[in-house]
């Protein structure tokens, strides 16, 4: 998942689909009807949830679609597996709460705006943590507030990151 972080492109789409196959594991980990029910022990999945929130406030590769590549969605990736993660019920309110400030940190560091339907994914873990009472209305709505984007400033970079 943190393959040359400091690079893009190729290595990218390394930690991009590395995330999606953590979405596989651990939708199967949690899964009592597979028979690699809890193949993870609880530190192993632990790490996995920290790890992906880590990823999320640490990609700073924003591709979408690369016409080299094709779908390099690290954000849409990484999020479609924290996502998930928000279902678990070892998923806790303290990674409820990393995961927010990842969000946060991640959209200061963003550089361009959502395209490719990244913020969409993003959203959906948002969805599911509502869905299973993880983050309520109010915590929410704090959390909005804290975020200091200024829509109507002139620089395009805090319209973008603000959109996002």
């Amino acid at each position: 998942m943190f393959y040359c972080i400091k690079e893009n492109e190729e290595a990218t789409l390394t930690r991009s689909f590395t995330c999606l196959l953590w979405d596989l594991i651990i939708r199967t980990n949690d899964n009592k009807n597979s028979r690699y029910y809890q193949i993870l022990d609880k530190d192993e999945e632990q790490k996995a949830f920290k790890n992906l929130i880590y990823y999320l406030k640490s990609e700073h590769d924003f591709t979408g679609f690369s016409k080299g590549y094709g779908w390099v969605h690290a954000i849409a990736h990484c999020s479609d597996t924290l996502a998930d993660s928000m279902l678990n019920k070892d998923f806790d309110q303290e990674m409820v709460e990393e995961f927010l400030l990842a969000v946060k940190e991640m959209l200061n560091n963003i550089d361009k705006r959502f395209i490719d339907g990244e913020e969409y994914r993003l959203a959906d873990v948002f969805i599911n943590g509502f869905k299973v009472n993880k983050i309520s209305s109010s915590s929410f709505i704090n959390w909005i507030k804290n975020i200091t984007f200024d829509p109507y400033s002139g620089d395009l970079l805090e319209y973008y990151k603000f959109n996002n």
